[in-house]
């Protein structure tokens, strides 16, 4: 069954948004694009037509990513996602935040990064439990 005309172009867009996240966090420093993607919205309650665009573009992201040859990581998604969606002129908030009690073998860290229009996280959402956010630390 073929998907219908506006689920194929955002799909599309949302293969471009991943592939220019991808490129964003890999060789531009955060500081550098951290404010590119307009107004963040820190709690503020989210009207029916934001929801939906959010489910949208979190339904387009998560078939994208299984098109392009990259791995799937949640900054580039939520970088992504915050794109499209301030593209409609939805405000959303990216979560970076760090889960300081697990550490990888290299005594790292773990970082994880998600996006929310107002509570309700569009991308990246899976098992929050124990991570800070960097504006709660």
């Amino acid at each position: 069954m073929a998907l219908p005309l506006r689920a194929q172009i955002r799909l599309v867009e949302a293969v471009c948004a991943l592939g220019f996240a991808h490129f964003l966090c890999a060789f531009i420093p955060f500081r550098i694009w951290a404010g590119w993607h307009g107004d963040t919205d820190k709690g503020l309650n989210a009207d029916s037509r934001a929801l939906r665009h959010g489910e949208n573009i979190a339904w387009a992201i998560g078939k994208a990513v299984h098109v392009l040859p990259l791995k799937s990581r949640c900054l580039p998604n939520a970088v992504a996602a915050r794109s499209m969606l301030s593209r409609r002129g939805v405000r959303s908030h990216l979560h970076i935040a760090v889960r300081p009690d697990r550490l990888s073998p290299a005594d790292v860290p773990e970082f994880h990064a998600w996006l929310t229009i107002g509570p309700q996280v569009v991308v990246g959402g899976e098992d929050l439990e124990g991570y800070k956010a960097f504006e709660e630390l």
